[in-house]
């Protein structure tokens, strides 16, 4: 029993070490990025392209006619039994429904643009139109075969792929684009270098029809695709009104692009830095593989330990994330970026507060594509309605932090919502007791940070980085010691490194 276990788990550890890979890789470049833009770009065009960025998700998430969902349920599935016909039906299926939408985005788009500019405070948008266009083809295409690729367990082509595109979009803001940049020439590079990652993942992903297994090649189950894609797309459509995209609208509207400049260096280095948890990859990891095995064995008991394990890890990285990026947002936003962006740092920490909380109690989420349970993420959406109201309350007296407490609030309490609606379809528990503690490690890594903080020593990037550095000592040292993980837990780990890490 344990051999298998560690077997397993040295095969997730294999997927997750490429996954780690990409996610580390993506978010780097993207964190080099983004400090070219703060530093090349006016604040006003700054905003405008946090203007794009969202009109890329929010139209997106509109027209994406619960494409991803059905492929990141079925698609393992279909694999799992051999059924290489439905498989690949499947994903022609997934790829045209992306295509459609992104051509309807286009249209609506073009014939609203005058009203859309009016609206937005941003005279320049209809002239980005087309490269916008082209940007949101390629993206949005090149999305779903990225999910294909994840189906297939194609970690390692799939994470050195986007590893390269990131490098490429850097290689172009930081080398290409002169130090007055202008927004249209950001626009250009997106096309580019999105086009570029459309080319690789739709390669990769077709090629792998030629290696799926010849078996019982039978139709799709369409019913349950059809349910389970309405009730997905259902629930997308509404995180239209959940996220940060739509306060940038709201922003821009009520203020100007400079405060949505201001609100999306916020959030996007709220996202930034919570990516660094293994959220995002993990999920990637756990979906595919629990998806086949659940299909075979139907054990809820190994889906409530996974539960447990995933909020652990999660907590582990995210926690300490929190606590020193709370302590440390003055310093980090002046001295790496730039000190004009300083007004977005009160907005940051109360964003920040709210992304905990989501990541926290969405480590449910994967229960829900496992179990085929989408109808409980759309209960929460009840929230979004507060989210709209509290933005329109809110934003225009309060500006940027009145968006940060609409969305932090309506988030943390949708996913807190969420989480007790799964805790009755299937017995998971948080493991508080670990929680506590990982808070109680971050405090002291944080009294260990605190003196240099009050003393103004952190004056420079290298003493700021030496300030991270003590905090990750000390936290780091404690986890270690003191882990929060239970004895089976840290046995299997060390039996899928091949290597005693954490203490017996």
């Amino acid at each position: 029993m344990g051999e298998a276990v560690g077997g397993k788990l040295r095969s997730l550890l294999g997927d997750s070490f490429y996954v780690a890979f990409g996610s580390y890789a993506t978010q780097g470049f993207s964190l080099l990025i983004n400090l070219v833009l703060v530093r090349k770009l006016s604040l006003a065009d700054y905003g405008l392209y946090s203007v794009m960025l969202s009109a890329y998700a929010m139209g997106t998430l509109l027209l994406s006619l619960g494409a991803t969902a059905i492929v990141q349920r079925y698609l393992p599935e279909l694999i799992a039994r051999g059924n290489r016909r439905g498989a690949i039906e499947l994903k022609r299926l997934a790829a045209g429904l992306h295509l459609v939408g992104g051509l309807v985005i286009a249209a609506v788009c073009w014939g609203f643009q005058d009203q859309l500019a009016a609206w937005l405070n941003a005279p320049a948008f209809p002239g980005l139109l087309p490269y916008f266009f082209l940007f949101m083809l390629c993206k949005f295409e090149a999305s779903i075969y990225e999910e294909m690729l994840t189906a297939h367990r194609s970690q390692k082509y799939r994470n050195l792929a986007l590893a390269g595109f990131q490098a490429a979009k850097f290689a172009l803001f930081w080398l290409a684009m002169p130090q007055d940049g202008s927004i249209e020439t950001v626009m250009l590079y997106l096309v580019l270098s999105n086009a570029l990652l459309l080319g690789l993942m739709m390669a990769r992903a077709l090629g792998l029809d030629r290696e799926l297994p010849a078996g019982a090649d039978e139709p799709l189950p369409w019913r349950r695709l059809i349910r389970f894609g309405l009730l997905r797309y259902t629930t997308t459509i509404t995180l239209v009104g959940f996220f940060a995209d739509i306060d940038v609208w709201f922003i821009t509207h009520y203020h100007n692009t400079e405060a949505a400049g201001l609100y999306g260096f916020a959030t996007r280095n709220v996202s930034m830095l919570a990516s660094l948890v293994p959220t995002h990859f993990l999920l990637s990891v756990l979906v595919p593989v629990y998806v086949r095995e659940y299909t075979q064995r139907q054990d809820p008991a190994q889906l409530i330990r996974v539960f447990a394990f995933f909020n652990k890890v999660v907590t582990t990285f995210l926690a300490p994330t929190l606590v020193g990026s709370l302590l440390l947002a003055s310093p980090m936003t002046s001295l790496i970026f730039d000190p004009k962006f300083l007004p977005s740092v009160p907005a940051f920490r109360v964003f920040f507060l709210g992304m905990f909380v989501f990541y926290f109690c969405n480590t449910s989420s994967f229960l829900l594509v496992v179990l085929e349970r989408p109808e409980i993420t759309l209960y929460s959406r009840v929230f979004v309605i507060y989210n709209v109201i509290m933005d329109i309350v809110l934003i225009p007296p309060y500006g940027i932090m009145g968006a940060a407490i609409a969305t932090g609030s309506a988030m943390a309490m949708g996913y807190i919502f969420t989480y007790l609606m799964v805790k009755r379809a299937i017995a998971i528990s948080i493991p508080w007791r670990a929680t506590f503690r990982t808070f109680a490690y971050s405090g002291i890594m944080a009294l260990a940070i605190w003196p240099l903080l009050a003393a103004g020593w952190i004056t420079s990037v290298p003493r700021l980085l030496l300030a991270v550095g003590l905090g990750a000592l000390v936290y780091g040292l404690l986890a270690w010691r003191l882990p929060v993980f239970s004895h089976d837990e840290r046995a299997h780990l060390n039996g899928a490194l091949r290597r005693r890490v954490f203490p017996a």
